[in-house]
């Protein structure tokens, strides 16, 4: 399996980056909304990328799955979108949020190959699931 690479520089919830830092995360990106008007501060608007998001612990077991989730810190938003304007609907990249030192944003780093393996391998058991349940 082949996860695009970050690049660099159903619930609808909003992650706070701060709440998935450190964690590994399958991001699938669905979208993405410029200059959407900021709920929280009317008059202000902000880039939204919106993707199904896999949480994983540090074993790789699955804490959460987010389905059309947002991101509304410019710099993970950005990336999301730059996935999905990049490689459209079906792309999907893993990596842990991180907030570099000394800096006020969170971005995504990437993985070693080795947990790219370990998720790559949950993707293709997911998807078998599927396959099974649309064969029956």
């Amino acid at each position: 399996m082949s996860f695009v690479k970050i690049p660099s520089g159903g619930s609808g919830e909003y992650i706070k980056a701060a709440e998935v830092e450190g964690r590994t995360l399958l991001v699938e990106p669905k979208g993405f909304i410029p200059q959407q008007e900021n709920p929280f501060e009317p008059g202000k608007y902000r880039d939204v990328g919106v993707a199904d998001v896999t949480v994983f612990s540090n074993d790789f077991k699955v804490e959460n799955v987010l389905e059309g989730a947002k991101f509304t810190n410019s710099v993970l938003a950005n990336t999301v979108g730059d996935v999905y304007k990049g490689s459209g609907d079906g792309a999907m990249f893993v990596g842990v949020v991180t907030k570099p030192a000394g800096k006020r944003y969170y971005n995504f780093s990437s993985v070693s190959p080795a947990v790219e393996e370990k998720i790559a391998e949950y993707v293709a058991s997911r998807n078998a699931d599927f396959d099974a349940l649309l064969d029956d």
